[in-house]
This record gives C-alpha cells, structure tokens and sequence, in this order.
C-alpha cells in the first residue's frame, strides 16, 4: 500500500507554541521552556493519519525582520518557503499582536496555504483570544481541526 507524504510547517513569533504544537501533534519531545529562543534549530515530528505520512516542522521563532535574519532563521525561511505543503502561523493570544501581524505579511509572501492556531488559550483572556483571532484574518483551527484540515489535504 503507498503512503503519501505532507509536509507542514509551525511558524511564528518566539514563545508562542510552537513546539508545545509539535509535541501535540507527534511523538516529538522538542526542548519546551517559558522563554524566548529555546528552539535553537529545526525540530522535527512526525505523525500518521490513515494511510498517511505526516512530517512536521517546528521552526525556531522568527521576527518577521527578513533583511536581518540570522542563519536559523534564514534555514526555517527556506524550508517554509520551498518545503512545506501548508503553513501553521501560531499565535499566541497574549503576544505582540502586532508584530505577529507584520510575520504574517512576511509569510504571506512565501504564496503557501496558511492558518493559524491560537495557543495558550488556556492562560489568555477571552478578550485577547478573540482580539486575535480577528486580527489575523485567517481560518483558526485547534488540534482535531487542524488535523482534519491536513487530512483534506492529502
């Protein structure tokens, strides 16, 4: 029997999730701590729906500063950009907003399908949550959704 392959890249700000998503999603245990730049490099997970593969990857966080990127950073942008199926913009509710607006922009510009998942909406205000979630404009999924999401996908 074949397997098809998707490859799905968790993007965003320092400190918001994404490699707390990673975990979620796979059997990946990414270095996870309550502060910026823990994620060091690419992390990978992987995860099987069905008949399918699934690769993900947990960049480290990005400061939507394109002229300024150092070498990781410019790693997660060319493996966003030429790599992945589909991007996951993680937001956190509690973050810049702003600023994770002006990353979507940059993102935006890789032309990939994106949506976004709010993290810590266990810790963030309903007002933060649905602030953001306006603000991003984009399809918000939680877990089961966003892996149903990917399902359609493949």
């Amino acid at each position: 029997m074949a397997f098809r392959c998707a490859l799905i890249g968790l993007a965003g700000r320092p400190n918001v999730g994404k490699s707390t998503l990673l975990s979620k999603l796979t059997q990946a245990k990414p270095a996870i701590a309550n502060y910026e730049f823990t994620t060091r490099r690419l992390n990978l997970g992987y995860a099987k729906i069905g008949h399918y593969k699934i690769q993900f990857i947990d960049t480290p966080g990005t400061l939507a500063r394109f002229e300024k990127m150092n070498e990781i950073e410019k790693q997660a942008h060319l493996a966003l950009k030429y790599l992945a199926d589909l991007i996951v913009l993680v937001i956190d509710p509690t973050g810049k907003l702003q600023e994770q607006r002006r990353l979507l922009d940059q993102l935006k510009s890789l032309d990939k399908e994106m949506i976004s998942y709010l993290s810590k909406t266990d810790i963030a205000k309903r007002e933060a949550i649905e602030t953001a979630a306006k603000g991003i404009n984009l399809p918000q999924k939680n877990k089961e959704e966003l892996l149903e999401h990917i399902r359609t996908l493949l």
